[in-house]
């Protein structure tokens, strides 16, 4: 019961030939990359600085 709410989510990867030409898979996943790796760095850092500083509070 706990895979249910993602199931929505999860790209089966089907083959082309049995996607509409339309399907937005490939361009969705390509401007997923591309804003991960654009931010990814930035967003880690940052994390890492909360991290630190929840650190020295306890």
């Amino acid at each position: 019961m706990s895979q249910a709410p993602r199931f929505p989510f999860l790209d089966p990867d089907l083959p082309a030939e049995l996607l509409g030409h339309a399907w937005p898979g490939p361009r969705a996943a390509a401007v997923f990359h591309d804003l991960h790796n654009r931010w990814h760095r930035r967003a880690q850092t940052e994390w890492d600085r909360m991290d630190e500083d929840t650190a020295v509070r306890h």
